[in-house]
């Protein structure tokens, strides 16, 4: 075990604290933090022209940036589009729309024709293998971009995020999933708002796909049980190649933990986080826990849940199997229940590398028992 973090704290115990500092990563694959993030303007729109190869991820605002220059809408993208579509440097182009420049509303957009010229220009290019938005402009309109993306040669990763997605929209995610020359293996979808008719469309894209890797659905929190049992049934198609499911805050309680666990048993899941669902009794997590026991799950993400003393328990039962292990912020553990816990996996094998117990109550038994064991380790 090469990282045990503990930490006491007696008063971090406020239910309505959102604050995703303490979020633990399973996401192991992002791996593009050192990249620079270059901001669209005509210097970088020259040097895009150039081919420049320290130019692989870029973002772009649609209206006005930072600085209330409008670049986007001073490019003629029929012309000069070639230095995206003919572009073999660049990797991620990241869309959005800002509503306001130093508190003052901004209405004006770049027209329709000029961003369908730029997806044009996108679809045409090779290299490209990351797109994300937080930009639905317009239902009708985005559905049609989107659809755009149908077949696209080289996208693997697709971010919609912080939008409220309508059934246009999820309509031609549908159809770019279900698009037989489909490379995408991300797919990610935060605070989009998103409900059972909206998870159903996708869903039914999804159900039998053997291509997508990774799914988020972090921070939607509109499901019903009618929409945790369609998720459930692409979790647990045969066909599924699912390694990597997020479902951080999206309210998950009791019926939800019976169907998701019934169906993680029989899943390809590697990595899940299913950190922030206070919502979810002590009773839901001691379920949910009991099917992950009978899964090989290697990433587990338990960060600020209702788990006690009972449900750390069923824990030992996963522990041979896991990598990494996040339970910070889960303070119905008692310092008794730590200790048990520490001690009953001392004769147990681990392959684990890194254990999160931050912001939770241990004594010093419990911290001596933590020693034993990561000595052992």
């Amino acid at each position: 075990m090469e990282d045990a973090n503990y930490h006491q704290d007696h008063d971090m115990n406020n239910d309505n604290d959102t604050n995703e500092e303490y979020h633990y990563k399973i996401d192991e694959e992002d791996s593009d933090d050192e990249d620079v993030d270059f901001e669209f303007n005509l210097d970088i729109f020259q040097r895009l022209k150039q081919n420049d190869p320290s130019i692989t991820n870029m973002n772009m605002t649609l209206n006005y940036d930072r600085h209330g220059k409008s670049h986007f809408s001073s490019i003629d993208w029929k012309e000069d589009g070639d230095c995206i579509s003919s572009n073999t440097q660049l990797k991620e182009i990241f869309m959005c729309y800002s509503d306001s420049h130093y508190g003052e509303k901004i209405s004006k957009l770049p027209s329709r024709q000029q961003i369908q010229d730029v997806f044009s220009c996108m679809y045409r290019n090779r290299s490209i293998n990351n797109f994300g938005t937080h930009t639905i402009i317009d239902e009708e309109f985005s559905g049609s971009l989107i659809e755009g993306l149908c077949g696209h040669p080289s996208i693997e990763i697709l971010v919609i995020g912080h939008s409220k997605i309508g059934g246009i929209v999820f309509s031609a995610l549908g159809k770019v999933l279900k698009h037989p020359g489909s490379k995408v293996k991300v797919l990610r979808l935060p605070y989009c708002q998103l409900d059972d008719e909206g998870l159903d469309i996708m869903c039914d894209a999804l159900v039998g796909n053997s291509t997508l890797k990774r799914l988020s659905l972090s921070n939607n929190k509109h499901f019903t049980p009618l929409g945790w049992k369609t998720l459930s049934n692409v979790i647990r198609h045969s066909k599924s190649k699912l390694v990597q499911l997020d479902l951080f805050s999206t309210l998950i309680n009791e019926d939800a933990a019976n169907l998701l666990g019934s169906a993680l048993r029989v899943s390809s899941i590697k990595a899940l986080n299913l950190g922030h669902n206070k919502s979810m009794s002590k009773e839901g997590c001691q379920t949910l826990l009991n099917y992950l026991s009978q899964t090989s799950v290697e990433h587990l993400d338990l960060f600020y849940n209702n788990i006690d003393d009972a449900g750390l328990a069923v824990l030992v039962n996963i522990w041979g199997t896991l990598k990494s292990l996040g339970m910070g912020r889960n303070q119905l553990i008692t310092p008794t229940g730590w200790q048990s816990f520490f001690n009953s996996l001392q004769t147990r094998a681990t392959r684990l590398k890194n254990l999160d117990i931050s912001h939770t109550t241990i004594d010093s038994e419990g911290i001596t028992a933590l020693g034993s064991l990561t000595a052992k380790a």
